[in-house]
């Protein structure tokens, strides 16, 4: 099943990529649109399909353009990766692992938002000037390795 979304949803990426018109910054966003693009995350649950894919194919199909659907993609992320890390935090803090291991909590943490961060930002200067056709073909090509890897295996 994740061979057949990542190709899948490859698709609807690339359909996206061909067919938004990319005429709108988020600055002219409509309550619609946050609302399209919110309830898209919820077609991440099939697993296979990528959030911020999923969320960004949405944005260009409702006309944002590259960065702005982008842009809200990952501002949209923030309360999901916020939330995940206050529940994991509570464990950590229910079970102990919070006072014995605070200093490689913190500096994971630190490291995942820098990490992230960079990503980010490389990401925001690279659609601004090429397409997510490279990510259409990775998807693409990772689920038909995958479905091939796992059919002969």
């Amino acid at each position: 099943m994740v061979s057949l979304t990542l190709i899948g949803f490859g698709f609807v990426l690339l359909a996206a990529e061909r067919l938004g018109r990319q005429q709108r910054d988020i600055a002219d966003g409509a309550p619609a649109d946050a609302l399209a693009i919110g309830a898209s995350q919820a077609i991440s649950l099939i697993p296979g399909v990528s959030r911020s894919g999923i969320t960004i194919s949405t944005g260009l199909f409702r006309g944002l353009d590259r960065t702005s659907a982008a842009r809200f993609s990952f501002l949209l992320s923030t309360p999901a990766i916020g939330g995940a890390a206050l529940l994991k935090l509570s464990d950590a803090a229910s079970s102990g692992a919070l006072k014995d291991e605070l200093d490689i909590i913190v500096a994971g943490a630190v490291t995942s938002a820098i990490v992230g961060w960079l990503a980010v930002a490389y990401l925001m200067r690279f659609i601004q000037t090429r397409s997510f056709i490279p990510f259409v073909i990775y998807r693409i090509a990772a689920g038909i390795f995958f479905l091939v890897y796992f059919t002969v295996s």
